[in-house]
């Protein structure tokens, strides 16, 4: 995905309990592709939540952020001519990647199939532009339940690594 000609088409959040990861609130999905929505919008959203809300009110919690972030800000320049790329990477949040990656031996090939994410968001573009909406739907529904459920275990697991040394 080229975030220089790909467009953001869906913003998804969901607050997680501090100590266990588990969910807190619904599942949100923000979609593009619907009549009062559009990436322009997102994105104003995205700079409410991540740029203009104080620091500890919206912590993002994901796998792989540096990518997200770096999307964000390209698209961001794209829409609103402003660079906003330094700000985002040095936004405070937790990436469980360097995590999944250790686990996977130090490899980053596959490194995401250990918490059973089965597809990559590879086929999303197609997706939306065959209007096949309710693949991406599931792809993000997916990605967020394997990646809640792989959370609330490292929760879990990672502060018996404290007690042990």
């Amino acid at each position: 995905m080229n975030p220089d000609k790909d467009k953001i088409v869906t913003f998804q959040y969901q607050a997680l309990n501090r100590a266990t990861g588990a969910p807190l609130t619904k599942f949100a999905i923000v979609k593009e592709w619907e009549d009062c929505c559009s990436e322009e919008m997102m994105l104003k959203l995205v700079v409410r939540l991540l740029i203009d809300a104080p620091l500890w009110s919206f912590v993002p919690i994901g796998n792989n952020l540096v990518f997200d972030f770096f999307f964000i800000g390209t698209r961001m320049r794209h829409y609103f001519g402003v660079d906003i790329l330094e700000r985002l990477m040095g936004r405070l949040c937790i990436d469980v990647k360097h995590v999944l990656v250790m686990n996977n031996n130090g490899r980053f090939k596959n490194y995401a199939k250990i918490i059973g994410k089965s597809e990559s968001g590879g086929n999303v573009p197609l997706w939306y532009q065959r209007k096949e909406y309710d693949k991406i739907v599931r792809y993000v529904e997916m990605e967020a339940e394997v990646f809640v459920h792989t959370y609330s275990i490292l929760k879990r697991n990672l502060p018996l690594i404290a007690t042990t040394s």
